[in-house]
């Protein structure tokens, strides 16, 4: 069974096994059931916490909790991290 959301955006949050809210929005969100996958098309992105993944696209696998992503043509795949305050910074 796959589920099919569209909008402007699409908007699926989750709450990880940590506690804190996963949010991702695309025009486009589809999620199949059976291999527990999320993929996120056109104008993706995935937001937890101060940290952010936009793309083309984004695939989040709801087992493991990672994320693939890519890019199209001239669109960058961009990845904001912010370091947690007790993390040194590098020099």
């Amino acid at each position: 069974l796959k589920i099919e959301i569209i909008g402007s955006p699409a908007v699926w949050t989750e709450e990880l096994d940590d506690g804190s809210p996963l949010v991702a929005e695309a025009d486009r969100i589809e999620y199949d059931l059976a291999s527990q996958q999320v993929t996120l098309t056109d104008n993706a992105r995935v937001r937890k916490s101060s940290d952010e993944l936009a793309a083309d696209s984004i695939l989040y696998d709801l087992k493991t909790q990672q994320l693939e992503a890519g890019g199209s043509g001239d669109e960058p795949v961009l990845f904001y991290y912010t370091p947690p305050a007790d993390e040194p910074e590098n020099p």
